[in-house]
């Protein structure tokens, strides 16, 4: 049996308690003036961008309503990049009268569950996803000032999976915000990359990628089950508050949430899947889609993780290969890598590549049907099948 509390306050105390027990830090702490408690969780990894949660009881009554930020600044009581979603993301509790809680966490997660004593039980998920795939990921190791053509110099290595002509996301790691950023060349030797519009400054430390900042929330409540797991993006970058996508289990997985190169909204994040029958898959972010068969939610989808190269096939193709009279690949250079079809002719098609010249692709399986020169293509190290329907989930195929 869970704890016996008093009330919505005493809640978000054993809430503090038990959170700084598991390893995270207790923030700012309005609860006495009740308001509401900030969180930090600093992620069992060492490195990752801490998640700053805000348990609040003075939104709505007998209601515990959560909000995830990328920064939390305890002075001006202010969060930066803030999401939510304005109808649930909140756990009933009892402002007068007695409840039970649970709360179960690590330095990277936590579960809250609330029953009242004539009522059902109620979830709250809350903190960071742990990756499953890390490329591309970088940390800048110098502050950057904002401008055209920016240079970033990333950490030893951390140039890999970054694709010029792709957009990705910078998170400030000291509240500098969030920006959707292109990158226009990568250089690999001197482990840098170059921006071609920095809209602010961000300072060393401040990590870009697919998705830098892996905080997420989830919810079941009543009819509702469902994620809120959205970085928000908007034109300043650091709005302090943002509404998050309501995505049910009929909804699970659109382009626009997923690709920075379609994005300009939210990102889910987190594979996670819920009990009581209620499965998910969210694909980390760092699984970059770039394909989708036919709308965003038919039942079938393609997703590339680790994109390495893209373009558009020139066409004369054969039964197993695949031509790009524009590009000057090394020898094998993506053998053992995957390529999908992302759109035009045979779109959705996905196969290993077994070899490469400077401007061809060879398969390990004949193509169902035929890229011609509208097959658009991308090479990226794993290639998986994505099936929606009802609850989705995916499927690792090359």
């Amino acid at each position: 049996m869970g704890k016996l509390v008093s009330n919505t306050a005493a809640a978000l105390g054993e809430i503090r308690d038990l959170l700084a027990s598991a390893g995270w830090t207790t923030h700012d702490d309005q609860i006495t003036a009740g308001k509401y408690l900030v969180m930090k969780a600093p992620g069992e990894t060492a490195g990752d961008l801490p998640v700053y949660i805000e348990f609040n009881n003075s939104v709505y009554a007998d209601n515990i309503y959560t909000r995830m930020y990328t920064y939390w600044n305890a002075t001006t009581h202010a969060g930066v990049n803030g999401m939510y979603y304005s109808s649930y993301g909140k756990l009933p509790t009892d402002d007068d009268g007695s409840f039970y809680l649970w709360v179960y966490a690590n330095k990277d997660w936590a579960t809250l569950v609330t029953k009242k004593l004539s009522g059902n039980y109620y979830m709250i998920g809350c903190g960071m996803a742990k990756r499953i795939y890390a490329k591309p990921l970088g940390v800048l190791q110098n502050a950057a000032g904002s401008g055209t053509s920016v240079t970033l110099t990333l950490a030893s290595g951390e140039t890999d999976g970054f694709v010029a002509g792709d957009y990705y996301q910078i998170v400030g790691n000291a509240g500098e915000g969030t920006d959707r950023v292109l990158v226009d060349s990568v250089d690999a030797a001197n482990d840098q990359i170059t921006i071609n519009n920095l809209p602010r400054n961000y300072g060393s430390g401040s990590q870009i990628g697919i998705a830098p900042f892996v905080g997420f929330i989830w919810y079941y409540l009543w009819s509702q089950d469902g994620m809120g797991v959205s970085l928000p993006y908007n034109a300043s970058g650091t709005g302090a508050a943002a509404t998050g996508d309501n995505l049910t289990k009929n909804n699970m997985v659109a382009l626009s949430h997923e690709d920075p190169n379609t994005r300009t909204g939210k990102v889910t994040l987190v594979p996670i899947t819920i009990s009581d029958g209620h499965g998910y898959f969210l694909y980390l972010s760092e699984n970059h889609v770039r394909c989708n068969s036919g709308t965003d939610n038919s039942f079938e989808n393609t997703l590339s993780v680790g994109c390495r190269d893209k373009g558009t096939s020139s066409g004369s193709n054969g039964s197993a290969t695949l031509n790009d009279t524009g590009k000057s690949w090394s020898t094998d250079q993506w053998a053992g890598k995957a390529v999908i079809i992302t759109a035009g002719t045979g779109a959705g098609q996905m196969r290993a590549i077994t070899a490469n010249t400077s401007t061809a692709l060879t398969v390990d399986e004949n193509w169902t049907t035929t890229p011609d020169d509208t097959s658009e293509y991308t090479i990226c190290d794993e290639a998986w099948r994505l099936f929606q329907w009802t609850y989705g989930y995916g499927v690792r195929e090359v």
